[in-house]
């Protein structure tokens, strides 16, 4: 989601759910800064095999104030 796209709706004073891959490092890490003492309130993980690849994917859900 473009962050544009995300300001928007923040300053709208809207809820928004944003995926956030690994890949993205310092979103990545800021999340985990802002969120870590907090514990969610759901979480999914998933664990699946392909040939020789194993890949564990969790989704967690966690509430949140922005101001």
């Amino acid at each position: 989601m473009p962050k544009k796209t995300v300001q928007l709706i923040i300053e709208g004073g809207n809820d928004y759910v944003i995926a956030v891959k690994g890949n993205q490092k310092r979103l990545h890490e800021q999340i985990k800064l802002t969120t870590e003492q907090r514990l969610p309130v759901s979480l999914d993980i998933t664990t699946e095999r392909r040939s020789d690849r194993i890949t564990t994917r969790s989704v967690s859900v966690l509430m949140t104030e922005w101001h």
